[in-house]
């Protein structure tokens, strides 16, 4: 069994973004070596996250964003009298809810992605520079 690890390192630049990060993903399991195994990444943020969605549409990624905005309008006003920021706090909740690592399975060296699938770097409170901890398990 052999463990291979990398750091990937992005800079978003807008408050709200996605980054398609499938190709260097797909790099590092090339760079690793291993054929049949899982890929396990994730962003070491609490506001920002990995996950896979519909590649090249976005209109789903939009529909994404806009389904966030539905946490803006509830109401987390307790933590807001004790000195922490709403906004802030509602977007550290949607990190929690939505959660912020993926696992990609590695079959035959090559990411087991569905056709119209890819792994995206989702910035909620950006810009800012990213790091992604990437670990691939497998032989």
């Amino acid at each position: 069994m052999k463990i291979f690890t990398r750091e990937l390192r992005l800079k978003t630049e807008t408050a709200r973004q996605t980054l398609d990060v499938t190709d260097k993903l797909a790099s590092i399991v090339s760079e690793s070596g291993v054929k049949d195994g899982v890929l396990l990444g994730s962003a070491k943020h609490t506001t920002a996250l990995l996950t896979t969605g519909v590649k090249r549409e976005e209109t789903v990624i939009a529909n994404l964003f806009d389904s966030m905005d539905l946490l803006d309008k509830t109401k987390i006003n307790y933590l807001a009298a004790r000195g922490f920021d709403p906004k802030i706090v509602r977007i550290h909740v949607l990190g929690m809810v939505l959660g912020g690592g993926l696992q990609i399975p590695i079959r035959k060296g090559k990411l087991e992605l569905g056709e119209w699938q890819a792994a995206y770097l989702l910035e909620l409170l950006g810009p800012s520079e990213r790091e992604v901890s990437v670990t691939i398990i497998g032989e």
